[in-house]
């Protein structure tokens, strides 16, 4: 699985289960790539529309200061080859995101400056405020405007996603249920649960579905790659 490295950083200090699904950490296809400038010379080219390496170089050292967090220095020289593997993974990431950006354009898919607000007031108040907000953004190098791009993506893929996902049947919330009463000494109830466990079922299906999306979008398309 490709980590989200600046959001995996970010949400370290966030914790929050809303936020891992709102921030994209589960849609392990997402990067924080839109809003970028495109200056450079390009480090890939995707059917036509290039990936700067200004670009690439910004998520590389969001992978390097995630990695740092959980304690690897990639800078190093004994982790060589482990940071190799990153630019490869960190190129991957902004190759995927301009395919599945390039398929929302394709099928007029919008996101609305509402659906945004409305994401980004449900971020703040778990968060204590926008103040707090603020400030754990620039404590990983972020600003509201580059979360409000990132949301405003997820939100596309959300979409893009929904139409390929098959409605969840009773026999998927009974087996996931069943499989959480096992392991608990007090289980809430069914119905309790319910919500819960078909949010997470659909979850489930955007993701196999985004990552089943991006393979036929690679197998069809045009991807030139420069990186040294």
């Amino acid at each position: 699985m490709v980590v989200n490295f600046r959001k995996g950083a970010f949400v370290l200090r966030l914790n929050s289960k809303r936020l891992l699904v709102l921030l994209g950490v589960v849609l392990v296809l997402s990067v924080l790539a839109a809003g970028c400038a495109n200056t450079g010379d390009p480090v890939a080219v995707v059917n036509g529309e290039e990936i700067s390496s200004k670009t690439f170089e910004e998520e590389l050292a969001a992978a390097k200061d995630y990695y740092k967090q959980m304690g690897t220095d990639l800078d190093a020289e004994e982790n060589k080859e482990q940071l190799a593997e990153v630019k490869e993974q960190v190129l991957d990431q902004l190759i995927d995101r301009t395919l599945l950006e390039q398929k929302i354009e394709e099928e007029g898919i919008e996101v609305s400056k509402e659906e945004v607000d409305g994401e980004i007031s449900k971020i703040e108040e778990q968060v204590g405020g926008k103040e707090e907000l603020d400030k754990i953004l620039k404590e990983h190098n972020l600003n509201v405007d580059q979360l409000r791009s990132d949301i405003e993506y997820q939100l596309a893929l959300e979409k893009l996603a929904k139409s390929r996902v098959d409605p969840v049947s009773e026999e998927e919330i009974q087996e996931l249920y069943d499989q959480y009463a096992q392991n608990m000494e007090n289980p809430e109830s069914l119905e309790n649960m319910r919500g819960e466990i078909e949010q997470f079922l659909v979850q489930q299906q955007r993701e196999k579905v985004l990552i089943e999306l991006v393979q036929e979008l690679r197998d069809n398309a045009e991807i030139k790659k420069f990186l040294g």
